[in-house]
């Protein structure tokens, strides 16, 4: 057994009361890892919770709200990060409280900052989840159908449904696996997907036609400020998944999502085609990520903000 992963393997069989912690804007990734570690622990005679600074999104209650061992009154001994490669990613909360408290970090992201006391990083890996599988599979635990469902949505959100350039072999094989366990794959891929809102189509609608497109067309931006939120009734978190709408043009290499969560605080997504790395552009303004999907978070006004973003990427092209 590699020595990260016998370093983590070890810890999970001795820690005892774990509080699991996942990043800000929780995506299926973070929230399939964390209670997949969760139910995992629990199957090793262990109690655990999960915390998140925000809400988790509710095209994703069919993890979180289905998870039959509450058991959250206790007080942790050992704290646990999943696919959160900076604590700044934890939100201001969690990381003033935990930030210097993590002993062990399962992720992915090259861009992992190592600051948990143990931690094991697979970068080639397509997700959080393929290396907790990974883990699993070392420790030989036996999973069961609610693991498998975790994990395989950690994958599948982080492959775009395997249509990405990081659903490599291990990812298709690990996703097999899984649906032996029985899971009902075809509905969690319609259900995150393919299913929407008629509000969600009305907006990417609208987002759609207003795509601002730089550089010859290799640069397409998407801005949701509060106004735009306003006038759909929708809260920034509503909009998780419009990134990729930016790149369906034909010429668009770098597709950036502003989406504005305060009056000067906004977050940015972006996507890559082709050879651009966008994990890096992110990278110079405090963020970070993968090189085909990245971010930040970047203050200012909005047309400050977005003024820097377009010059940044201008100047990476």
């Amino acid at each position: 057994m590699d020595r990260f992963f016998e370093e983590a393997a070890e810890f999970l069989r001795n820690c005892e009361d774990a509080l699991i912690i996942t990043h800000q804007s929780p995506d299926g990734d973070t929230i399939g890892s964390a209670y997949a570690l969760k139910e995992a622990l629990y199957l090793m005679g262990k109690r655990a919770k999960v915390i998140c600074q925000e809400e988790f999104p509710e095209r994703f209650h069919f993890i979180t709200e289905t998870d039959e061992h509450k058991c959250e009154d206790f007080e942790e001994k050992c704290v646990i990060a999943v696919d959160v490669a900076d604590t700044a990613l934890m939100g201001d909360d969690v990381e003033k409280k935990y930030s210097k408290k993590v002993d062990l970090c399962i992720d992915h992201h090259e861009t992992n900052k190592e600051y948990a006391e143990r931690t094991l990083v697979i970068p080639e890996a397509a997700a959080a989840c393929e290396v907790l599988f990974k883990l699993f599979e070392q420790m030989e635990l036996k999973l069961n159908t609610r693991i498998a469902t975790c994990l395989y949505t950690g994958i599948v959100t982080d492959t775009g449904c395997f249509r990405f350039s990081n659903a490599g072999i291990d990812a298709h094989v690990i996703a097999a696996v899984l649906i032996a366990y029985g899971i009902d794959f075809p509905w969690i891929n319609r259900h995150l997907f393919d299913v929407k809102t008629k509000k969600r189509i009305e907006l990417e609608s609208y987002l759609s036609q207003n795509i601002e497109y730089l550089y010859d067309d290799r640069v397409a931006v998407i801005s949701v400020t509060k106004d735009i939120q306003e006038r759909f009734s929708m809260t920034s978190d509503d909009f998780d998944g419009i990134t990729p709408l930016a790149t369906k043009v034909e010429a668009v290499q770098i597709g950036i999502l502003i989406k504005q969560k305060e009056e000067n605080k906004f977050k940015i997504s972006m996507r890559a085609t082709g050879n651009i790395n966008v994990g890096k552009i992110c990278a110079t303004m405090g963020g970070g990520g993968h090189a085909k999907a990245a971010g930040c978070t970047i203050f200012g006004t909005f047309e400050e903000v977005k003024e820097k973003l377009i010059k940044t990427a201008g100047e990476y092209l």
